[in-house]
């Protein structure tokens, strides 16, 4: 079976309407098995190997332009949008983009990490990462 996102239903998903519409509305929808959980939605300028210790290896390069959409650990990383999943696993962020055609230059790269305790490294669920760009 699939997740709304298209990915099988015991992983995490990450996605949008992309590209992201210059001058409309950027939303990025998450999806994951774990309901009402406390997620981490990182963006950075780079795809990467970060490993992250015993619990696997982030997709993200962890450059010094990293920074969080969605943060369940605000002292670290402040947040722009809810940082949890909903009764339905799901998580849901929109954006009004300005009309600078000047952002068709910019990619980003996204990755999310639901936190569960059951999860197979007993700390997270961990998206794909998602190629972010402008049009």
């Amino acid at each position: 079976a699939q997740s709304p996102l298209g990915c099988p239903l015991a992983q995490v998903c990450l996605g949008g309407n992309l590209p992201f519409p210059i001058g409309g509305i950027a939303t990025l929808t998450l999806y994951s098995p774990t309901r009402n959980a406390p997620l981490l939605v990182l963006l950075d300028s780079q795809p990467g190997s970060t490993p992250l210790g015993p619990y696997g290896v982030s997709e993200l390069a962890w450059t010094g332009g990293i920074f969080a959409v969605a943060s369940y650990f605000p002292a670290l990383w402040p947040t722009l949008a809810s940082p949890q999943t909903d009764v339905y696993g799901t998580w849901r962020w929109d954006l009004p983009l300005p009309p600078v055609p000047a952002l068709q230059a910019i990619s980003l790269f996204g990755e999310a990490f639901v936190f569960d305790f059951s999860a197979p490294n007993a700390l997270f669920r961990q998206s794909n990462l998602l190629p972010i760009s402008f049009q």
